[in-house]
């Protein structure tokens, strides 16, 4: 019996050094971003935030970034966020457009997947309770393209149905 408390003692120690291990320090986020500005858009030394939004015809396309601000996800959910402040201030934002439809890009799934945004309780309330007000209120055509790392995916009929119908609308509408 003592062996098997000594046991988990140990192991609780390594899970909590591993998190440690796999934290990213912040001077590496920043040189990451730097790096993916010059890439993308060929500005030199650029801490410009990753998260962006662009209108294209009868739409707007937000792309989030939920790596940077990201803080691990744990028991205590009260102040944890996926997001940052600012990031979610820009999204509010953003979605105050007369286009038809709006796209919200996302590298996280919504619910699937070993790490989703589902993790983040609060931040996946207020993204939800945003998103239907926007849809109930105000009228808004928006759909989530969200992707990550996902090892098990699956679809139903009814969902295939509705993307069916989106596309052939998006086919009426741009070609």
């Amino acid at each position: 019996m003592i062996l098997h408390g000594t046991t988990a003692v140990v192991f609780q120690v390594m899970i909590k050094k591993l998190d440690k291990k796999y934290l990213v320090p912040e001077e590496k986020k920043n040189i990451s971003r730097r790096l993916f500005n010059k890439y993308m858009y060929g500005k030199e030394n650029c801490d410009d935030d990753i998260y962006k939004y662009i209108d294209i015809p009868n739409a707007r396309v937000i792309f989030l970034d939920n790596r940077f601000y990201a803080q691990k996800p744990s028991e205590n959910d009260e102040y944890r966020t996926l997001l940052g402040e600012k990031q979610k201030a820009f999204l509010e934002n953003a979605l105050a457009h007369d286009l038809k439809y709006t796209f919200i890009c996302s590298g996280l799934s919504l619910t699937n997947g070993h790490e989703n945004f589902s993790k983040y309780t609060k931040e996946y309330e207020w993204f939800t309770n945003l998103i239907s007000k926007e849809i109930k209120e105000k009228g808004k055509n928006i759909i989530s393209l969200s992707g990550g790392d996902i090892h098990k995916n699956g679809f139903f009929l009814s969902l295939i149905k509705k993307i069916a119908h989106v596309m052939k609308l998006f086919h009426q509408v741009w070609l």
